[in-house]
């Protein structure tokens, strides 16, 4: 799960059923769920930046004994204090009884710096422990004439023990996916970067491949790089791929082609699956368009297509299929969860593995509920893929049998409006009609030594710069003589938007070219409000950047921009 992992994340923790607070060694409220505020009938922001003590625990209990002191051990001996029961005070001023479970997080010097607690409400078990208790020093005829009362409490004693024994182990449950999700934030972040990297690498494939073909006369030889340019133009896809599932970010509603999300899947799955698997397409959706967040979609297809590789251990088939398809009220009212009549993209995930029985189907979609073994899975996978397709206001369905395969069904409702699909990548180089003259700016050496040689090899005269800061400095010389910028967006010692800003300041009329490695995404549409010409996706090959570098220099940048979704 990724990133757009991190708004389900949130959800999950705030829809436990347990206190959930975060708080340095001096006691002060860092982060708390929405359970704890409805619990304890505070708004967030009134116990964040508090202290525990004076805010939803009293500095002494009703039965004398110490908080203060509590938490000072607390922070002082974390290992001693793993659980830990007090008295709480909500905001009404009632008082009640938690039961904690106490983690502490150390910092990367191995200091403590925040303790995680997880707690949950045992106010009426210690009622029940109370009564049970002036029960005992009843006298036997006492007893005998209340034995009535003395059952139901033994009787909710035993249940509030059950309970708790079960609460005990969804905490370590919770606490055990958590520490799985931070894992998978540090493997995304870590793909980012290595992701980054390699398509600078490839860049330079497919730049100096493209000077060589443009040169080259021999056919046969030709032919050969061409060749090299399909396979460095694949690997660059694949790693766009790649790095838009590893890359966390905030949920965001758009125009989404599924079929596009589908063949992107498939082109993931298809680098983890064995040879003894096949995987097929059906997709006849018209349009197959719906309003979401395309991350969530393809984790939560990815996902689902990934459980369908593992019930094949001996290979089998894997099928995606899609049509249109209009649910009426009939549907609606036997729909397990609330949807609207209308028209939807229906999405099959078919397997021809082992199936699964009856009785699991109908615990398919619980949190932390799995078939696999617990090092294999967390059992938060089909529950945040249940999640994910309500979000997008459809319904997710099971149809199984054992060794006949399994079937998952999507219903996503068709988006009143269809997008206005981009231009193809440009095919064609474009010489330079004119001498124009244009500043380079990359903090990459060979990314930008590509780009040189590709601007020269072009006709065009070029200045190339490391960081922002030397760039500006000479624009502010040079901006009467310069007619194009092209900057990279993500620069170490001043951004590419920063620089952009600055040199408009110098040069109102500046014309100017963004490139990064990463998708569009909320910075680069920044950047093109304020003024920029056009974006540009790394890697690129010639024919993009001269074909943008010429319709930027003519004033016509929509007739070629290239923009990543």
């Amino acid at each position: 799960m990724t990133s757009s992992s991190n708004e389900l994340y949130s959800q999950i923790v705030d829809q436990t059923h347990s206190v959930i607070f975060i708080f340095d060694p001096d006691g002060k409220i860092l982060f708390v769920n929405e359970f704890a505020t409805k619990f304890f009938g505070y708004a967030k922001n009134e116990l964040l930046e508090k202290n525990l003590l004076g805010t939803i625990m009293p500095e002494r209990e009703s039965t004398g004994r110490d908080l203060t002191t509590l938490i000072k051990n607390l922070t002082l001996n974390p290992e001693h204090y793993i659980y830990s029961t007090n008295e709480c005070l909500q905001k009404n001023g009632d008082f009640v009884w938690v039961t904690w479970s106490n983690t502490p997080l150390y910092d990367e010097n191995g200091s403590l710096c925040k303790i995680l607690a997880i707690g949950n409400d045992i106010t009426s078990r210690k009622l029940a422990e109370e009564s049970y208790k002036k029960l005992l020093k009843l006298s036997q005829e006492e007893i005998t004439s209340l034995s009535d009362e003395l059952l139901a409490v033994k009787e909710q004693l035993q249940l509030e023990t059950m309970e708790k024994t079960l609460l005990v182990k969804k905490q370590s449950e919770l606490e055990e996916y958590l520490q799985h999700t931070e894992k998978l934030q540090a493997i995304g972040q870590l793909a980012i970067g290595i992701g980054h990297d390699f398509n600078n690498q490839l860049a330079c494939i497919i730049g100096y491949a493209d000077i060589l073909l443009n040169r080259l006369q021999n056919e046969e030889v030709r032919h050969y790089v061409e060749l090299i340019l399909k396979a460095a133009d694949r690997s660059s896809q694949l790693t766009a791929q790649l790095l838009n599932f590893a890359r966390r970010r905030r949920t965001q509603k758009g125009l989404v082609n599924v079929h596009g999300i589908i063949n992107d899947v498939v082109s993931l799955l298809s680098l983890s699956v064995d040879s003894e698997i096949e995987i097929r397409q059906f997709l006849s959706a018209e349009p197959p368009i719906t309003l979401g967040d395309p991350v969530q979609l393809q984790n939560a297809l990815l996902n689902l297509a990934v459980n369908a590789r593992d019930a094949m251990p001996q290979g089998g088939q894997i099928i995606f299929t899609t049509e249109r398809v209009e649910l009426d009220h009939n549907f609606i009212n036997n729909c397990p969860h609330e949807i609207e009549a209308g028209s939807y993209i229906k999405i099959a995930i078919i397997d021809t593995g082992k199936g699964i029985s009856e009785d699991l189907q109908k615990r398919i979609f619980e949190p932390f509920f799995t078939t696999k073994e617990t090092s294999e899975a967390t059992g938060m996978g089909l529950s945040v893929v249940n999640d994910i397709v309500r979000l997008h206001k459809g319904v997710i369905d099971i149809s199984s049998a054992l060794d006949k395969g399994t079937t998952f069904i999507i219903y996503l409702p068709l988006a009143d409006k269809q997008p206005v699909f981009l231009k193809e990548r440009a095919t064609r180089i474009i010489r330079a009609k004119r001498k124009a003259r244009i500043m380079l700016i990359d903090d990459d050496d060979t990314a930008r030594g590509l780009a040189l040689d590709m601007l020269a090899d072009s006709g065009y005269e070029v200045e190339s710069c490391a960081d922002g800061i030397e760039a500006i400095r000479r624009y502010r010389g040079s901006w009467s003589n310069t007619d194009l910028v092209i900057l990279d967006m993500i620069m170490p010692k001043m951004s590419g938007y920063d620089t952009f800003l600055a040199m408009k300041e110098i040069n109102p009329e500046i014309t100017a070219i963004i490139a990064s490695g990463h998708s569009l995404g909320e910075n680069g549409r920044k950047i093109l409000k304020a003024g920029v010409c056009s974006f540009l996706q790394k890697p690129y090959a010639m024919s993009d950047l001269t074909q943008q570098v010429a319709a930027c220099l003519a004033g016509k940048p929509e007739a070629v921009q290239v923009v990543a979704p």
